[in-house]
């Protein structure tokens, strides 16, 4: 073989040599065991024992038993309403407000230190955001900040405020408090997004004529923000089956079943050991969860707009030049005086 004008010499022959196509195999694997391992005793290990604990009763085959006593049991219905109302709207209205934070963020000076206040709530647990909006929403005006505007504003006695840790306002109240701990981490993402779009975008968009909206939908929206968009939506989605501890920490025992959702309901129904009927009720949130991020997939699959192909047009036939004609006129003339000669 010559390279660059010198003789090279690949030297391939005889018996394979074991690692010569990956030569740091051995040390990824070393690598990669603990978090293998941590991986199926933290994860995988525990959904095929909730699995198998949801088909039978102390080693017995009893089908799905469990799936039907689980489903039809008092309240369960308004549990897993309330799961998919949580699923659906929180992270629908994090990801609205992340945007518009986001957005209005870029044109202020102060955008920096906004970001800086909305990541705050990231960092804290759930438990830490439930004991502060159960302190905020207390009945007692005199602990309770937000009912003592609630009775400021609307001019009501103490005995008439408004209950928001009560049992018509409590999944609201846990949704606000949900909404303050994640719209930072939304606010970031998308600003983020809204940085890697190319300006000249926008510019394009504007040079022919377009409005906001079409600056919004061409420039931004189609390109990137719907794929950020997906990512958001499903991260939020996910992060609200992880309310349990914010749902037992903020409300009262007695508003609890009308807060409940099925990751409280599974505590509920098996106790220590998730069994039967809390083992099903795992099972089917398991596979809701799943099938919600396999949509969200889908869209965080997008790919970059492909440009317009347009058919050229097919050029107009030129008329050959005036000398092209004369050159070829000049051997029939001359033939033509020839003759007469």
């Amino acid at each position: 073989m010559r390279v660059l004008g010198e003789l090279a010499v690949l030297d391939d022959v005889g018996p394979a040599r074991r690692g010569r196509a990956y030569p740091a195999a051995g040390a990824t694997s070393a690598l990669l065991l603990p978090a293998a391992v941590l991986l199926g005793g933290l994860v995988l290990w525990p959904v095929l024992r909730t699995m198998h604990a949801s088909v039978t009763t102390d080693g017995r085959w009893v089908g799905a038993s469990h799936f039907r006593s689980a489903l039809a049991a008092p309240g369960t219905g308004a549990v897993v309403g309330r799961t998919v109302l949580w699923a659906l709207l929180v992270p629908a209205v994090v990801t609205a407000l992340g945007y518009l934070l986001a957005a209005a963020s870029r044109r202020s000076q102060e955008g920096g230190l906004v970001r800086l206040i909305l990541l705050v709530p990231v960092a804290l647990p759930l438990v830490v955001t439930g004991v502060t909006f159960r302190l905020m929403y207390d009945p007692d005006p005199s602990r309770g900040l937000a009912t003592l505007v609630a009775t400021r504003l609307t001019g009501r006695p103490v005995e008439d405020a408004p209950q928001l840790l009560g049992p018509g306002m409590v999944t609201v109240a846990l949704m606000s408090a949900f909404v303050w701990a994640w719209v930072g981490l939304a606010v970031l993402v998308f600003r983020s997004a809204l940085d890697a779009v190319p300006p000249s975008l926008a510019d394009a968009v504007r040079a022919y004529g377009g409005t906001r909206r079409h600056v919004l939908w061409d420039a931004q929206w189609r390109p990137l923000l719907l794929r950020t968009t997906a990512v958001v939506f499903a991260l939020v989605a996910v992060g609200t089956s992880r309310t349990f501890d914010l749902i037992l920490v903020m409300t009262p025992g007695s508003v609890r079943d009308e807060a409940s959702v099925l990751a409280l309901r599974i505590w509920q129904t098996s106790g220590v050991t998730t069994t039967g009927d809390g083992a099903a009720l795992g099972v089917v949130w398991l596979v809701a969860v799943i099938g919600g991020i396999m949509v969200a997939a889908l869209f965080v699959r997008q790919a970059w707009p492909p440009p317009r192909v347009e058919a050229a047009p097919e050029p107009a036939p030129v008329a050959p030049p005036r000398r092209v004609f004369r050159l070829l006129a000049a051997p029939a003339a001359s033939s033509r005086n020839t003759r007469r000669g």
